[in-house]
């Protein structure tokens, strides 16, 4: 039945989307330009450049310069990687046709890891590696094979991103509606360093959705009512797991700038608990089931553990 069943829901599927919008994902110009060495040379990071970065120390490996050449063969290898990946479209055909075998499948974790050797950090950003489409491009295959399964009886539960810094285009039609249709059952959503996701999520239609975690980033308060506002037909449950907030403090010695802890988190919570959408929030999770700071509606009141 599932052989003959996914090329059918394939068909659908895309067909129906592909009406709408250009599913096919522009690979960079700038990513194909990395390998051509006299591009490289004269536009991408000069000689002159990596003089001047070498004198300050940048191109060290274990106490042993790197060369010039060695950064351009490193960088023009992984832009090939990551071109070719791209134009074979092998890894969405391999998540289209083996996610919906699994039946029992529940739980997504998608993990962006960097793989950018140590000594090449520096100038990694300049490289156009990794970039706003390619990552995004990751979101949308995960999202169609997942939509695709759907219609295969696969029922995801539990949605888990991390480590996803790239801006996301939020106009952009087709990731919306594909992350729409996949995470339509979804019933707990996680944002693990993923700073970008939670405005993301925000224009996102979470039916389903009970409880949200977002976790090793920085706090943007805004942000986050805005998200529990456009959930609040559903989201009961907010965690937040090893969050950021800058902590002013003033006196007449001048302007304290800190990291805030838990409570003074909770405290900063203020409108989002006022608003009565949430039954719990809690903070920092500790052993025994505790938490640093915590906070049920039906008590109004919260508790704090060091």
């Amino acid at each position: 039945m599932f052989s003959s069943l996914i090329p059918y829901a394939k068909g659908v599927l895309l067909d129906s989307w592909a009406g709408r919008f250009d599913t096919n994902i522009a690979i960079p110009d700038s990513a194909t330009f990395i390998e051509d060495w006299d591009y490289f040379r004269s536009h991408v990071y000069t000689y002159a450049e990596y003089e001047s970065d070498r004198r300050e120390s940048f191109w060290t490996f274990r106490g042993q310069e790197v060369s010039y050449l060695t950064i351009f063969a490193y960088f023009s290898t992984r832009a090939r990687e990551q071109r070719l990946v791209q134009q074979r479209v092998q890894d969405t055909e391999a998540l289209l046709t083996s996610i919906p075998c699994f039946s029992n499948l529940d739980t997504i974790y998608m993990r962006f890891i960097d793989g950018i050797h140590s000594q090449f950090h520096w100038l990694a950003g300049r490289m156009f590696l990794d970039d706003m489409h390619s990552l995004t491009d990751h979101l949308v295959k995960m999202a169609a094979a997942v939509a695709v399964a759907r219609l295969d009886g696969v029922v995801i539960r539990t949605f888990e991103v991390s480590g996803f810094y790239s801006r996301i285009d939020l106009a952009d039609p087709l990731l919306k509606d594909l992350m729409e249709v996949a995470l339509s059952d979804i019933i707990e959503l996680r944002a693990i360093n993923s700073p970008t996701m939670l405005e993301f999520f925000s224009q996102v239609s979470l039916p389903s959705l009970r409880r949200f975690e977002l976790a090793s980033c920085w706090l943007a308060i805004d942000n986050l009512e805005d998200f529990v506002r456009k959930h609040a037909s559903s989201l009961r449950f907010l965690h937040l797991e090893d969050p950021w907030l800058l902590h002013e403090k003033i006196n007449e010695n001048g302007i304290y700038l800190s990291v805030a802890n838990a409570q003074s988190i909770l405290d900063s919570l203020t409108r989002i608990l006022d608003s009565r959408i949430l039954d719990e929030v809690t903070i920092n999770r500790r052993p025994g089931g505790l938490y640093e700071a915590q906070v049920r509606a039906n008590s109004c009141t919260s508790s704090s553990y060091s």
